[in-house]
């Protein structure tokens, strides 16, 4: 059986507020995906199914995109993420058995971020998406320090997820989806390296962090990072939160991609992850593990045994 830690659903509200954006936005490229993509984004009797043939106990449902639709507009970014929220812990309680929900916090709002866990209290909930900021603020900052504290408080994981921001807008990358395939990766791993040199992880030091995609680039460019950047304003340097502090998941799809990160920081620091439906199906996600080559113990650890360990599945 196996946990796949890293599954979409679009909520009514989000599509209300995509189908709504200006061409060009991030809300716009979601809305682009949901016409694309169709019901494959918003129900789960179809996920039913390919959690029977996949051999999927659990499913990790969560809403991606939400802190960028309004950009400074704080109330009204608020508002949507609030009714997204609520709309994807309905959608969890018709089978608690076979799915549990990471939510959203409306950052850079910490107040705000406080109060929606406050009001989020429910056992489905088993941890945070966050958007991987690159803009107007980053997930560093000193001033939502208390949030990631009461998320550890809380032993609730955060995953890092592309943000679609301004880096993914650069001229250079709007054709071939270069924006998805490369910029978007470049994204968690500004902010996942972020998270680490500012010592943020050092003042929360119980605070677990997933950089989905492997990680994105960060295995392969560990070396250089610590070359270059060393330990920045933390006490340690980035191989060591990779090695210590930080869980990857599993949504590449390609071994050596997979043999590079296992040899960064062993199979024991990797989820499955399938990022469904952008990337395939539950089977793809499964499969591309257990042909692998890798050991059996290694194989069950990334496909469940992981995400038991860290509390994202069943909680703690």
């Amino acid at each position: 059986m196996a946990i796949d830690v890293q599954n979409h659903l679009f909520t009514p509200s989000l599509i209300e507020a995509a189908l709504k954006a200006p061409a060009g936005s991030p809300g716009n490229i979601l809305a682009n995906v949901y016409r694309r993509e169709g019901d494959a984004m918003t129900t789960l009797e179809p996920r039913m199914a390919e959690m029977e043939e996949a051999s999927v106990e659990l499913l990790i449902l969560s809403v991606v995109g939400l802190e960028t639709f309004y950009a400074d507009e704080r109330t009204a970014t608020i508002d949507l993420i609030r009714r997204s929220n609520d709309e994807l812990i309905e959608a969890v309680e018709t089978r608690a058995d076979r799915f549990a929900a990471l939510v959203t916090l409306p950052f850079p709002y910490a107040d705000d971020c406080l109060e929606e866990l406050r009001r989020l209290q429910g056992p489905l909930v088993r941890g945070v998406i966050a958007s991987a900021a690159t803009d107007s603020w980053t997930l560093d900052e000193p001033r939502l320090e208390p949030v990631f504290a009461e998320l550890a408080r809380r032993r609730m994981p955060v995953m890092l997820h592309p943000a679609q921001g301004q880096l993914q807008q650069f001229k250079a990358v709007r054709d071939w989806r270069l924006s998805s395939s490369i910029n978007a990766m470049i994204e968690t791993s500004i902010a996942g390296a972020r998270m680490m040199l500012s010592g943020m992880l050092d003042r929360v030091s119980d605070l677990t962090l997933i950089v989905p995609h492997l990680g994105g680039v960060l295995p392969y460019l560990t070396q250089r990072i610590v070359d270059q950047s060393a330990t920045g304003d933390a006490q340690h340097d980035v191989l060591y939160y990779l090695q210590n502090r930080v869980l990857f998941d599993s949504c590449s799809f390609y071994h050596p991609a997979l043999t590079c990160a296992v040899e960064t920081v062993t199979a024991d620091r990797i989820l499955l992850g399938s990022d469904y439906p952008f990337r395939g199906t539950l089977k793809r996600a499964v499969d591309d593990i257990k042909t692998s080559g890798l050991s059996e113990a290694e194989q069950e650890a990334i496909l469940r045994g992981n995400a038991i360990r860290c509390g994202i599945a069943y909680g703690r």
